[in-house]
């Protein structure tokens, strides 16, 4: 259990930080990084921008392939 999170947070860490990821989902990681590193009840925010970037990674196929490199590197 604690490998896999750490996995999905290297991911998302690298997701936020990649060039190869646009600006605008770079930035949309970040803000649900920071949102879960504080803790204060967030109502589900970091939730819904994660559903809407993971929409946008599945939908454009230029996407989905940087994505998966990304999964592939970590």
């Amino acid at each position: 259990m604690r490998a896999k999170l750490r996995r999905l947070v290297r991911i998302a860490k690298m997701c936020a930080t990649d060039s190869r990821v646009p600006v605008g989902l770079r930035w949309t990681f970040r803000v649900i990084l920071a949102i879960k590193a504080v803790p204060v009840p967030d109502f589900g925010v970091d939730e819904f921008l994660l559903v809407g970037a993971g929409l946008v990674i599945v939908a454009v196929p230029k996407y989905r392939r940087t994505f998966r490199a990304i999964i592939a590197d970590a």
